[in-house]
């Protein structure tokens, strides 16, 4: 069984540069994978872990990354506060801020669109807040959606990734992008859960 990956971008959102960088991420997800023989995934982890595997991809891709450094936020009508932004991507034309959330999400449930929605206006707003009056940089918001269910409960893993890849393609988005490591596809947790990949979408706050 190989590896389940693949990713779309919405034509005139200003996210088409972003081919590069979304095929190193999926590159990146399925060789921890690897490297770990499938008994360890780097999109188990929080926000920062995989704001660091979007950060290495960049790096691979050619482009340069700054995580977790100093910046002014705000909205731009209102004080600027001194605090940190999540993730800083450039490359010889474009220069973007990122801002990330995370969120587990349950494969075959009613309540994906609410959460995704959620987490992605989480996202936009600090993206929002991250960029300020810093105009000529794009700013991005990202949701990271590992995915699971009891194991118990599956019955035909590949049927309920592609349901879960389609509910997810319904909703508001500029580029996302899917990997479900081939490592991934046994691993059952302490808690009885499938844990088999990672969705991410992005957004441009400009659009």
């Amino acid at each position: 069984m190989d590896t389940y990956r693949g990713y779309t971008i919405k034509g005139r959102k200003g996210l088409s540069h972003w081919s590069s960088l979304l095929e190193e991420w999926m590159l990146a997800l399925e060789r921890y994978s690897r490297l770990m023989d499938g008994e360890d995934a780097a999109y188990f982890y929080n926000e920062r872990a995989n704001i660091s595997v979007l950060s290495g991809a960049a790096w691979r891709a050619g482009w340069i990354a700054l995580e977790e450094f100093q910046h002014e936020k705000g909205y731009s009508n209102k004080k600027k506060i001194s605090g940190r932004a999540d993730l800083w991507l450039a490359n010889n034309r474009d220069a973007e801020l990122i801002e990330a959330k995370f969120q587990w999400i349950c494969m075959g449930t009613g309540n994906i669109n609410r959460m995704v929605i959620d987490t992605m206006d989480n996202a936009t707003d600090d993206a929002i807040k991250t960029r300020a009056n810093t105009k000529t940089v794009k700013a991005i918001g990202v949701g990271f959606f590992p995915v699971y269910k009891k194991d118990n409960r599956v019955k035909d893993l590949d049927e309920l990734i592609e349901q879960t890849l389609i509910d997810f393609d319904e909703q508001d988005f500029h580029a996302m992008a899917w990997c479900f490591p081939k490592e991934m596809r046994e691993y059952v947790s302490s808690k009885s859960n499938i844990l088999p990949g990672i969705i991410m979408l992005a957004k441009n706050i400009d659009y």
